[in-house]
């Protein structure tokens, strides 16, 4: 809107008109009002136009869902907040990272449509999510990080399975209390988990067929049952470290884990291992199915508090009933060692560098 002219500047004008045309003084209202006409006409013609700088940056209403945010999109007003809020389309991303918004406390369900061969990695690190909902990123291919945030508490049935060029996902940072089942099942490029303490419960098959992950540290959660095929054909599991807290090793829970080299037992007492036999339909169970004692030069470790009483005895029974092959405790096979300090999984990788 164009401000009126000071009066002084239109008598000023006016006497310069006069003065220069030999014009009247109602001769130069008049054209002064005619200018002035002219120029809001101008200007209205001007603000119908539009304004396509602008609408460079606005998402286009025919985009794919697969189409990339823009990332030049401020964060939206209050007004806006729970349409911007909810819709990936509008979420700023960095690279090849998608940024959800502060405040998000729902995961939009259509959140895999937005993961493609462009956008390959999400950071929800500021949002409010309190649970990653069952089947949440299934079968979803392209995505290879996520960052999660610190308040996340629970991990639904098969929220991540068969996400195969998963790579980097940090538990350790959150709250996590429930991992569900089948939830990280088929992550193939998984290669490495460390979990919070506040873990509590892990469903059977949550990480079922991650075949090249290496290493698993279970051992400041409060873990008490390793449930039914948690960890079934993790064929390159080297390192597993069992919390204190557990208290029996299910049906499978290590099945065909065929690289497994060393295994440490931390707690006071020997959990209940389940024993090979043959279940009601025929089928063969027992929690060390298809691991080669004989293999990789497997250590079993356990505390140097066994030594003097009956647990190292009562596991070296409940290995050789596991279903575990080519057992023979009196040749040493597989090596039973005692230790005062638990390693570090760092140092584990060091010794394995040296051969040790």
């Amino acid at each position: 809107m164009r401000l009126r002219r000071p009066i002084a500047f239109i008598l000023s004008a006016a006497v310069a008109a006069s003065a220069l045309t030999g014009c009247s003084w109602e001769e130069f209202l008049e054209w002064l009002n005619s200018s002035s006409s002219s120029s809001s006409s101008s200007s209205s013609s001007q603000a119908s136009r539009p304004n396509h700088d602008d609408d460079s940056s606005a998402p286009s209403s025919s985009s794919s869902p697969s189409s990339q945010p823009d990332s030049s999109s401020s964060q939206p007003d209050s007004s806006s907040s729970q349409v911007v809020t909810n819709d990936p389309s509008t979420w700023p991303y960095k690279g090849n990272t998608l940024i959800a918004p502060e405040g998000l406390t729902v995961l939009p369900e259509n959140i895999k449509k937005y993961i493609n061969n462009d956008i390959t990695a999400l950071d929800l690190s500021q949002t409010k999510l309190e649970s990653i909902g069952s089947y949440a990123f299934k079968d979803c291919t392209s995505l290879k990080e996520i960052v999660l945030p610190d308040g996340l508490t629970t991990i639904g049935d098969s929220a991540f399975s068969f996400c195969s060029n998963l790579t980097k996902i940090n538990l350790s940072d959150t709250n996590i209390t429930a991992i569900g089942e089948f939830a990280f099942s088929g992550c193939t490029s998984l290669e490495r988990i460390t979990l919070p303490n506040s873990v509590g419960t892990i469903e059977r098959d949550a990480f079922s067929f991650c075949s090249n992950l290496t290493k698993i540290n279970l051992e400041d959660t409060g873990i008490t049952e390793i449930l039914n095929d948690t960890f079934t054909s993790c064929k390159r599991l080297a390192t597993v470290i069992l919390p204190n807290t557990v208290e029996s090793i299910g049906d499978g829970a290590f099945q065909s884990c065929t690289g497994l080299t060393r295994l440490y037992f931390t707690s006071g007492e020997v959990p209940n291992i389940t024993e090979n036999s043959t279940s009601s339909d025929n089928f063969t169970v027992g929690a060390f199915l298809g691991v080669d004692a004989s293999k990789n030069n497997l250590t079993i470790h356990y505390p140097s508090s066994w030594n003097g009483n009956d647990n190292l005895e009562t596991l070296q029974d409940a290995i050789e009933e596991s279903g575990m092959e080519n057992v023979n405790i009196n040749g040493n096979t597989p090596k039973f060692e005692s230790y005062t300090t638990l390693p570090t999984l760092s140092l584990l990788d060091a010794a394995r560098l040296f051969g040790l």
